[in-house]
């Protein structure tokens, strides 16, 4: 190839574009002499260029016509750009069969076949683009294949599940169709994704959507499912809700246990401030399934709307005996109450005071389940203001900054609370403390993990313990200080000495322990429920030795094995191993060498 020629057709290339801006020119001069006389242009100038004129809508068909020549002339170089390529036919020339026809042959010609085209991509719009074409020149076959494609690598394509089902229908398949499109909706929670992908396809989104169930409907009037999207589109597309009622009513007389369309309805129902038919249907799906949640919250919402706050607090109530320790109904009762003088039965000082002391009543269960949020603790705090509960409001904060961190807002409450009691505020002291309470929830699991391994009558040093759990002294003395004073029975500390002695037969004690004072592996927050698997505040499942079945707390050493990767309390599992010889979860044959200590994730940080 002549290097230098090259050179001098590109600059005259860019200089014939960049002066004249004009994209026929451009074409026609590359396919006049310059790219068929066979000069390869391996740069990426031409393929932009050629981008350039086919999307300009002025140039002609004879010269979009050149275009492909050059793409083939250029051969296999060019073939990434074939994504942008289809995107650009698809949005400027998409009613024009004859091109788009030479367009698809020209990517067959290059690729031995379009079935191969799409193999080759990865990308769920990229084959949504080129099946679209395939569409328009009615080559239905390669078209399946690519939506299929599409849906198989993008789950939660609802337009590419459309598609596919609309071309089963123009097959005459419609079982397959119906089948196709409920696949979708399923990966949606049987809902259908709002928006549009008119900018990203060129076509109207949901005409695709309604013409599919409009066709689905006149041959399947029956099907519940149809009726059901029907009346979502009315909805939530068209915002038609009296439209969309007789969908959702059609589609519970054939389907009566469809909860969905029964909220959908219910919903509908209050669009058009239809309260009483809004309630009667959500208390039908009480009547059913007196636990459904879902429809309890939605009807304590209506009466509270509606100012009926005691039937609001029967509901909430409801609520909270299915969930005690979910601080939103508590919250809910507790606001509820607060408000009593507008509840029903009169602003009597009775009934006042009555509400108050339930309002109170729930305030203490939220305190005592200890605020996870500050929204929350804003509102009990607020509360305990109120009734001059200073002291309880100033706990309440502090053990919200123990449990969450230390917070700007908490803080300055905080200050305030300091300030109306009188008592001095030194925010320094104040972090120090939270500090170090929080580091207490965390050291605790493994002073415990420490004695279980120290044998009784045998003294301890406190520099050997705050060594072991990386605690300074003076903190580590008044935690054992604590722990003993709380259990008596685990041993005794002789503070002279600075030493620690564990009592005879303290192994179940202090296992009990280890399960009250456990905290999760990964966040190190103290575990609520230990016969959970989850922890409540991470949400990730609780770390458990193989060995004890106790959970391993955040900081503990641990090892895995190097067969099966079980893990364990280190200590735990190379007792084990030297005594079985074996693996505790898969009992296959493992030396000692075999438990791999793990690193300890707050160690790393």
């Amino acid at each position: 190839m002549d290097f230098l020629l090259v050179g001098k057709l590109k600059t005259k290339l860019e200089h014939l574009f960049q002066i004249k801006n004009d994209h026929s020119c451009v074409v026609s001069k590359i396919v006049d002499g310059w790219v068929i006389n066979g000069l390869l242009f391996k740069s990426d100038e031409l393929p932009n260029i050629l981008l350039k004129a086919l999307s300009d809508p002025t140039i002609k068909s004879k010269q979009r016509t050149s275009v492909l020549i050059v793409m083939k002339k250029i051969g296999k170089d060019i073939l990434k750009y074939f994504p942008r390529f289809t995107r650009v036919v698809l949005t400027t020339w998409y009613t024009d069969k004859k091109l788009i026809e030479q367009y698809l042959q020209t990517i067959g010609s290059l690729f031995g076949g379009l079935t191969d085209y799409l193999a080759s991509l990865s990308n769920h719009l990229f084959l949504a683009d080129i099946s679209l074409l395939l569409e328009v020149v009615k080559k239905t076959d390669c078209a399946l294949v690519g939506w299929k494609k599409a849906v198989a690598l993008k789950k939660d394509f609802f337009y590419g599940w459309v598609r596919l089902s609309l071309l089963y229908y123009h097959l005459n398949n419609l079982s397959e169709a119906i089948m196709t499109l409920l696949k979708g909706i399923e990966f949606f929670g049987f809902d259908i994704p709002r928006g549009t992908n008119k900018e990203a396809f060129g076509v109207n989104y949901m005409h695709d959507v309604e013409l599919l169930i409009n066709l689905l409907l006149k041959k399947e009037k029956q099907n519940y499912i149809l009726l059901y999207v029907r009346g979502l589109i009315l909805s939530y597309f068209y915002r038609d809700f009296h439209a969309a009622i007789p969908f959702f009513l059609r589609c519970l007389k054939i389907n009566p246990t469809f909860l969905k369309a029964r909220f959908k309805l219910a919903a509908a129902f209050g669009k058009i401030k239809n309260k009483k038919a809004q309630i009667g249907t959500l208390q039908k799906i009480i009547e059913e399934m007196p636990e459904q949640k879902e429809a309890l919250s939605e009807l304590a919402t209506i009466w509270v709307e509606l100012k009926n706050y005691a039937l609001a607090v029967q509901y909430y109530k409801m609520l909270h005996d299915l969930e005690p320790n979910n601080e939103r109904w508590l919250l809910k009762l507790m606001a509820l109450y607060k408000t009593s003088i507008l509840i029903v039965g009169g602003p009597s000082e009775k009934v006042w005071k009555r509400d108050l002391e339930q309002a109170y009543y729930y305030c203490q269960k939220l305190v005592k389940l200890g605020p996870r949020s500050y929204e929350t603790v804003d509102h009990v705090y607020n509360f305990l203001k109120e009734l001059n509960k200073l002291e309880e409001a100033r706990d309440v904060l502090l053990d919200f900054l123990v449990k969450n961190g230390l917070d700007e807002r908490v803080l300055k409450k905080l200050e305030q609370v300091h300030h109306w009691l009188k008592i001095p505020f030194d925010q320094r002291k104040i972090e120090q403390e939270v500090n170090f309470h929080r580091n207490k929830d965390k050291v605790f699991p493994k002073i415990l993990e420490l004695l279980s391994q120290v044998r009784p009558n045998i003294p301890i040093t406190l520099p050997r313990i705050a060594k072991f759990v990386d605690f300074p002294e003076e903190k580590m003395e008044v935690l054992l200080k604590n722990l003993i004073s709380e259990n008596p029975s685990v041993g005794e500390y002789l503070e002279l000495e600075q030493v620690f002695i564990r009592k005879e037969n303290t192994d179940v004690l202090i296992n009990n322990l280890k399960v009250q004072y456990s905290t999760c592996y990964y966040c190190g927050m103290p575990i609520e429920q230990p016969e959970s698997p989850i922890c409540s505040a991470c949400g990730k499942e609780l770390l458990k030795c193989n060995v004890c079945k106790l959970p391993i707390s955040f900081g503990e050493l641990i090892g895995q094995c190097s067969l099966c990767e079980a893990k364990g309390h280190l200590h735990h599992l190379e007792e084990w191993v030297k005594t079985q010889g074996k693996c505790p979860s898969c009992l296959q044959e493992l030396p000692l060498q075999g438990v791999i200590p793990v690193e300890v994730p707050f160690k790393k940080k």
